[in-house]
């Protein structure tokens, strides 16, 4: 004699078949299929039955294909250029950047609300070569973050800049002119080298220094 059982369909169907596997008893018709007249589930069948409803629910708002792209336009020694794809429309599109040395170092952008590509650009920051934090926001208030530096300060061969940059670099001359005149006096460096066949300073590092106030001194000993 061969089982006959109803046409279910989804979950239901599963659940009951589940039960009649596992019930202490159950009777065949021949005509109508199963019929349960008496079913003791047990405590670890409810468990699975929860566990399976849970796994068929949806239960994530974003998929991962809606997580934004991004990527770093440009950076120099005291701002950091990003663009970003947001996938979908939302009040929490935006993107911050955050210091873990500096707390007074944080920004955020304007809320981008409709999906589309942006860029933004983070200004005026004080550390050159600094390590900071962008986090990017989207979807319902969800986030990641990653993390890039600054520019660095330029330094040449011979010769290393110890100036604070606020007050004697960032306004006073531009990043490409000051690589070009480190590489100068790297040039000189050596020109004085072929010269007298010595190095100054037994060849260390020759530093640039802030001494007395606003006088600059150029720390070598010839």
């Amino acid at each position: 004699m061969q089982w006959e059982k109803e046409e279910k369909s989804g979950i239901i169907s599963k659940i009951c078949l589940l039960l009649v596997i596992s019930g202490d008893k159950i009777t065949i018709k021949r005509k109508g299929g199963l019929i349960i007249k008496k079913c003791v589930a047990n405590l670890f069948l409810f468990g699975g039955l929860f566990i399976l409803l849970a796994v068929v629910l949806p239960c994530t708002h974003v998929r991962a294909a809606d997580k934004p792209e991004y990527w770093i336009v440009d950076k120099t020694w005291d701002s950091i250029t990003i663009s970003v794809t947001f996938t979908l429309d939302s009040e929490y599109n935006m993107v911050s950047l955050s210091s873990p040395y500096d707390l007074s170092e944080s920004s955020d952008s304007d809320i981008m609300f409709s999906k589309g590509t942006y860029r933004y650009t983070f200004k005026n920051l004080k550390n050159p070569g600094s390590l900071y934090f962008i986090t990017i926001y989207y979807g319902d208030n969800q986030f990641f973050k990653f993390s890039t530096r600054t520019v660095g300060i330029p330094q040449g061969k011979h010769v290393r800049i110890d100036l604070d940059f606020a007050k004697y670099i960032k306004n006073n001359i531009s990043y490409d002119n000051l690589v070009r005149w480190i590489d100068h006096l790297d040039a000189a460096y050596d020109s004085y080298f072929n010269l007298v066949g010595a190095k100054p300073q037994n060849g260390d590092t020759t530093s640039f220094l802030m001494h007395f106030q606003n006088i600059m001194a150029i720390s070598i000993n010839l």
